[in-house]
């Protein structure tokens, strides 16, 4: 277990690159306030919410310094006996810090390029992993001998916060332009508040940055919107990958993904499929929960949501990368997160829809 009373963080030192010269130790909530990317500000406020100790939680940017030594011992002072290590990991790195409880949270894992960094480390460096206590929110593992090596599964979520105005963005494809398409969803003037209550069933399917760049899952997406267009009585809503990206460039990767699947979509403005800047919140969601379907690539943060949510929602479905190794891991994983039987499928497999 984490002890959160007594909890240091640690960064990766180039998340840092953007920003002025911070110190190798510096208060956890001045993260705010620096250039960092949205993900790690995500992963640092969910530990700072968690962290039960008198004093403010602290960031060490360089834990590698700290190995031995003077280093070390300044350290120790540096951080008021914290004996508890949580390193932030971008798939690119893991740091332990010597004489501490080590246990690692690895962020921006929708990335597909820091998911297949993180599969490299663990596959060229497998020493390092089964060194922690525990990871948080995953289950990842590394090959140690004849069997896998796997640090101890420890849950936690945020607090559910209030979510900004949501904008829904009738959906549109042609594909013979995706530049077209794009000028269609952003030239209908304002988005649209739409009333989801009125619907019989939502279905709700948060897109990343893996999840467009895998062919089955794509597949999956336009499929459920070729479905949905003659389904009235139902709404698909697709939240747009790319977090941070300008608006159009989101919208563009999402329907470059969805043409790769090659699946004949009619060339019109959908009245019940909408894309979404940025996630529901959760009370938006929980207010449609008997209506409600979560559709989720393996890459989507599911920890972003309460238990309660999953509970309350009709359906709750993960669709695994092909190839995956870890199924039975992760459907242990799931089942603790939703408080129910994890409803997972094979993408390979899962070409129906799911509207």
């Amino acid at each position: 277990m984490i002890a959160f009373d007594s909890l240091v963080i640690s960064i990766p030192a180039q998340e840092m690159a953007a920003d002025p010269y911070q110190g190798s130790v510096f208060d956890a909530s001045r993260i705010k306030t620096l250039s960092v990317p949205p993900d790690l500000k995500v992963a640092v406020e969910l530990f700072a919410g968690a962290h039960a100790g008198g004093t403010p939680l602290k960031c060490i940017a360089r834990p590698e310094m700290f190995t031995h030594g003077r280093a070390r011992e300044w350290l120790g002072g540096a951080i008021g006996g914290a004996t508890n290590h949580l390193a932030l990991s971008d798939g690119r790195t893991l740091k332990l810090i010597p004489g501490l409880k080590n246990h690692v949270f690895v962020y921006g894992l929708q990335s597909a390029e820091r998911r297949l960094a993180l599969k490299r480390l663990l596959r060229q460096a497998p020493e390092l992993f089964p060194q922690f206590a525990s990871q948080v929110n995953s289950v990842h593992q590394a090959p140690v001998g004849s069997l896998p090596k796997v640090p101890a599964l420890a849950l936690l979520r945020p607090e559910p916060a209030t979510a900004p105005m949501i904008w829904f963005y009738p959906f549109y494809f042609n594909r013979h332009s995706l530049e077209d398409s794009v000028d269609h969803v952003l030239g209908w003037g304002a988005p649209e508040a739409v009333h989801l209550k009125e619907f019989k069933s939502v279905t709700y399917l948060p897109l990343t940055e893996c999840a467009i760049e895998d062919s089955g899952f794509t597949r999956l997406v336009a499929e459920s919107i070729s479905r949905a267009y003659f389904q009235p009585g139902g709404c698909l809503l697709i939240r747009l990958p790319l977090p941070g990206a300008e608006l159009a460039k989101r919208i563009h990767g999402a329907l470059e993904g969805i043409a790769a699947a090659a699946v004949a979509l009619p060339r019109a403005r959908a009245q019940n499929i909408f894309l979404l800047a940025q996630d529901i919140g959760e009370r938006a969601l929980m207010a449609i929960a008997p209506q409600l379907s979560l559709v989720m690539h393996q890459s989507v943060e599911f920890w972003r949501y309460t238990r309660s949510l999953y509970e309350s929602a009709a359906t709750v479905r993960v669709c695994l990368e092909r190839g995956e190794e870890q199924a039975a891991p992760l459907k242990n994983l799931y089942a603790q997160a939703f408080g129910r039987p994890a409803d997972m499928l094979t993408l390979e497999r899962t070409t129906d829809g799911v509207t």
